[in-house]
């Protein structure tokens, strides 16, 4: 008995023991870690995500805006999986593939990664129904992109998208499920526009269900973007969009040809960035493979020929070179001129020109002849003094250089069909239209922005904006109310053209809409300069182009129109310049 009694004595010793031990262990040896462990079952880390900063046109109206969006959000190191994936799919439209992916993907991230934005009041209600009390899952209130302007100029302002792994990885300021910018100024000047996320630590139950902020920590509040004031007019650009409605694909630039400023820039096709909010994988793929190409933005990644448009670049180099004079004639116009073995044609029958009339009426036979006198050699130098495979500089990182010959011998033919902007040579609209900009700014080619000023700037876009101002594309200023502002610093170059040549190519623009192929351009009481072009399309009808300028004393306005698969520029384009000048400087387009 004494045996068995010393044996249970020994047992329950050697019990206590190991748990002693084990209780010593726990929490002397692991005691911080499993301190630790409780401490982050009872709270939960938020990243509390940062608005961007606002857009404005010229006159304070807001392109870009931050409205409060509902997002679902799950912490994958809590959520029961197989709940998600049988249920979620049911509640909303949400692709199962993609969602066990970015599970499994994140399953170690510390933050709630998010699966779905923009979530409807039903969504809510639905999932607050069916899946707020399981844990791990929770909705969160966002700052949500949004622009009232919907399509309108969109190609301009651009989009947000998902921010990528690889730039993730590249930049440690963004957090997984951060927006980026895509396109436009909002990719541009994402540096500016973003924010600085903060930080919150929320108390939660055993369910995982948040009760309230944790007291013992300080929230760090999120820090909003940059504001950027842009040169565009809105009201403008919606005015051309209504005048694009009856065209499938075309484009409408206009710039201030002193300072650069872009007034309106508007292409079609286009897109809704507000969109992309609500956006899955499968509409997306949709989307960005549409034969229309809604996302290409023309204005600074479309080539195309010309056409005539060129030609008073040609007349004005032959003017400088003292090849010719505002007087100066060839063989007359018959509709036909032969070239070699083959025959050339003109649009019309025009009969004897001086340079002033063939500008006006844009003749073909006039500028074969200038052209094969003028040579090849000299075509190409003056593309070049053009500065013509040059970017404008203009801030979208979607500018496309122009294009030109690459042979330094040719056919006569060829040299010919130059003359006329056929052939070999492809330019971007917003090239042409800088081009322009310098026939009525002294010869001074403009570096064209959308940029007008930014305030707002914060400490964390320091770095971007000294890289702007050693660029000599910013300088700081205080205004008057004592804010510091950051104002774009217009930037031009001078072109080697006398104010004498550049006189007589202006009269015969002046000419071009008073009695020529732009005569559809014509107003009362406002003195128009313009040149049409139709330019040769081997896909379809000819694309029509119109460029033309007007001023009166308080602004200017440069216009760049093409309207593809048309027809002849005098036709389509010249009308559609005729509206907006007249709505720009508030003439009444009835009177004649």
């Amino acid at each position: 008995m004494k045996r068995k009694f010393k044996n249970i004595t020994f047992f329950i010793a050697a019990l206590f023991f190991v748990i002693f031990v084990r209780v010593f262990y726990l929490q002397i040896v692991k005691g911080e870690r499993y301190e630790r462990l409780a401490y982050n079952q009872r709270i939960r880390k938020v990243i509390l995500r940062a608005p961007r900063g606002k857009i404005y046109d010229e006159e304070g109206r807001i392109i870009a805006d931050t409205k409060t969006a509902y997002n679902l959000a799950v912490l994958t190191q809590e959520v029961d999986t197989t709940f998600l994936f049988q249920y979620l799919p049911k509640i909303l439209k949400i692709d199962i593939n993609n969602l066990r992916e970015k599970i499994r993907e994140e399953k170690n991230y510390p933050y709630p990664i998010l699966i779905k934005r923009n979530l409807s009041k039903e969504e809510v209600i639905k999932l607050e129904e069916n899946l707020i009390f399981k844990q791990g899952i929770r909705i969160e209130l966002d700052p949500k992109r949004y622009y009232p302007f919907k399509n309108v100029a969109s190609q301009a302002i651009g989009y947000l998208n998902e921010i990528s792994k690889q730039e993730l990885k590249n930049d440690t300021f963004y957090n997984l499920g951060d927006l980026i910018g895509r396109q436009g100024i909002e990719s541009y000047y994402e540096k500016l526009l973003r924010g600085k996320a903060g930080r919150a630590l929320i108390e939660v139950d055993a369910r995982g269900r948040e009760i309230q902020p944790f007291s013992e920590a300080k929230e760090i509040p999120p820090i909003a973007g940059a504001d950027i004031y842009l040169s565009l007019n809105m009201e403008m650009n919606i005015f051309c969009e209504s005048l694009l409605k009856n065209y499938s694909s075309g484009l409408v630039l206009g710039i201030e040809p002193k300072t650069g400023r872009v007034i309106i820039f508007h292409g079609k096709p286009n897109f809704d960035p507000n969109i992309f909010f609500s956006l899955d994988y499968n509409e997306w793929q949709k989307l960005i493979k549409d034969k229309k190409k809604p996302f290409f933005p023309r204005i600074v990644s479309g080539l195309y020929p010309p056409g005539s448009t060129f030609k008073p670049f040609v007349a004005l180099w032959a003017l400088n070179k003292g090849i010719i004079n505002k007087n100066s004639y060839f063989f007359p116009c018959y509709g036909r001129y032969p070239i070699g073995n083959r025959i050339f044609k003109c649009w019309s029958i025009h009969g004897r020109l001086n340079l002033i009339d063939a500008l006006a009426y844009s003749c073909n036979i006039y500028f074969y002849q200038l052209g094969i006198k003028i040579g090849l050699k000299e075509i190409l130098k003056l593309m070049k003094n053009l500065d013509w495979e040059k970017k404008t500089e203009i801030d979208l990182l979607e500018e496309t250089n122009s294009k030109m010959p690459r042979y330094q011998t040719a056919p006569l033919g060829r040299v010919a069909n130059l003359a006329i902007g056929q052939g070999e040579l492809l330019l971007t609209p917003i090239k042409l239209g800088q081009l322009y900009c310098a026939l009525f700014n002294e010869g001074f080619l403009p570096r064209p922005h959308l940029l007008d000023s930014i305030k707002n700037v914060k400490s964390f876009h320091k770095d971007f904006i000294d890289s702007l101002i050693n660029k000599n594309i910013l300088q700081m200023v205080i205004n008057s109310k004592g804010e510091t502002v950051y104002q774009y610093l217009p930037k031009a170059v001078k072109l080697p053209f006398s104010k004498e040549t550049l006189e007589i190519i202006k009269e015969g623009l002046f000419f071009v809409v008073e009695k020529g192929t732009g005569i559809s351009a014509r107003l009362p009481n406002l003195k128009i300069y313009g040149k049409t072009g139709t330019a040769q399309n081997p896909f379809g009808l000819d694309h029509a182009w119109f460029c033309g300028y007007a001023e009166d004393p308080d602004k200017s306005l440069l216009l760049v129109i093409l309207l593809e698969n048309v027809g002849s520029g005098g036709a389509y384009a010249a009308p559609l310049a005729k509206e907006i000048f007249a709505r720009y400087f508030s003439k009444n387009v009835a009177e004649r």
